[in-house]
């Protein structure tokens, strides 16, 4: 038998005597509560036994003792397998290493890989930890074993009231989880009310296109009665100015010299009027033709405008239900590895706890995190949008 197989079966059997122990010791311990709970008087205080109690305890504790200590004996020393456990952890490192590099282009399945990397058991470790365990439960016993010889067993019932505050320190931990889930259903509400909002403002949109339609075409009316009034204007400007000539020449005939060049003159003027009259027709005419060509290509850019922000708008919510659909999975598999380490806390000490809760923390900094920078994305993009579509408008106008 090889140095890794004898190291496995000394765990096993230390995990096995060692379940059996601690299920002694805990029986024994209810017994003695309740042995205790109807022995003890009201102004007695502490945990005392019967003499007789403690002799039989001081058995059960012996036994277990010596047990522990012929498993401390038959585990071998760490040191002299170092270079077997080296070799098995270099071996499972190569391997690791090899499989990341086949499959670097699946994200999804590296992060996952690197969980199940970091929670690999380090046989060295375990077996280093196995006879930390063993020595504090020996040390336990043999403090208790002193105490029955004074009929107390308060070391004893201190271990088990520490357990029971680590198990509820769990209960804590997963009350704190389920606050989060609220809070994640609170910003589900929250983007359902985004939505309604965004509908809104496109109805809005639609009417202030409906009415700049109306504007247009009250310009229109009001042009073509203005160029109808002008024309008829210089029409009867023209005709008074004729019957005006006429009047004259019938009425001073004798000043027919003088007022041939004031009549001249005349002339030339409304030569220039009906010139200038016509000039400014066509001019009217040639920009109200570019006025509509104009109106119609802005609307048509901004429909086009408003699609694309609409496409983008889907595509972001597309995203962030992958990264919410992706947060449940994390949550769901770190819900079951915290139900499957459940039993190992109550014998664990402080310290594996805080790492716990520093683990938890990070994966929440980075779940955080990423729903944090989708919407700064998502809210960069629409001042982007807005940007562009205000720098439009202006040039537009301009023209």
């Amino acid at each position: 038998m090889d140095g890794s197989a004898r190291l496995w079966l000394a765990a096993l059997s230390y995990l096995s005597t060692k379940g059996r122990l601690v299920e002694s010791v805990t029986r024994t311990t209810g017994q003695l509560h309740q042995h205790a709970a109807m022995k003890q008087s009201p102004t007695t205080s502490g945990h005392r036994l019967s003499p007789i109690e403690a002799t039989r305890a001081s058995a059960i504790i012996e036994e277990a003792i010596e047990k522990l200590s012929f498993l401390g004996s038959i585990t071998p020393d760490i040191l002299q397998h170092r270079e077997e456990l080296s070799q098995v952890v270099g071996d499972e490192i190569s391997r690791i290493i090899q499989d990341q590099r086949r499959l670097e282009a699946k994200y999804e399945s590296l992060i996952s890989q690197r969980s199940v990397l970091k929670d690999n058991p380090n046989f060295g470790g375990n077996l280093m930890k196995i006879q930390y365990e063993r020595q504090g439960l020996i040390d336990l016993l043999e403090e208790t074993k002193r105490e029955l010889k004074s009929c107390t067993y308060d070391a004893l019932v201190t271990y088990v009231t520490e357990g029971k505050n680590a198990a509820d320190k769990a209960a804590d931990l997963i009350e704190t989880e389920k606050e989060a889930a609220e809070e994640v259903k609170r910003l589900t509400q929250e983007l359902a009310r985004e939505k309604a909002e965004h509908t809104r403002e496109v109805s809005e949109q639609k009417a202030a296109i409906a009415q700049l339609k109306e504007q247009l075409l009250q310009v229109k009316s009001k042009t073509q009665i203005d160029i109808r009034y002008a024309r008829n204007e210089a029409k009867a400007k023209t005709a008074s100015t004729s019957r005006l000539y006429q009047q004259l020449i019938a009425e001073q005939h004798d000043k027919i010299t003088v007022l041939a060049t004031e009549c001249e003159t005349e002339g030339r003027v409304h030569d220039e009027t009906v010139a200038f009259l016509r000039g400014k027709h066509d001019r009217l005419t040639h920009d109200l033709a570019h006025w509509t060509e104009k109106y119609e290509a802005d609307v048509a850019a901004k429909q086009k405008e408003l699609a694309k922000l609409t496409d983008e708008r889907a595509a972001n919510l597309l995203k962030l239900e992958g990264l919410q659909k992706r947060w449940v999975e994390e949550v769901e598999l770190q819900k079951n590895r915290e139900a499957e380490k459940r039993r190992l806390k109550e014998l664990e000490l402080l310290k594996r706890d805080e790492e716990k809760k520093h683990l938890i923390a990070i994966r929440k900094i980075q779940i955080a995190y990423r729903m944090h920078k989708a919407y700064v994305d998502d809210k960069k993009k629409a001042a982007d949008a807005g940007k562009k579509k205000k720098g439009g408008g202006k040039k537009g106008k301009k023209k």
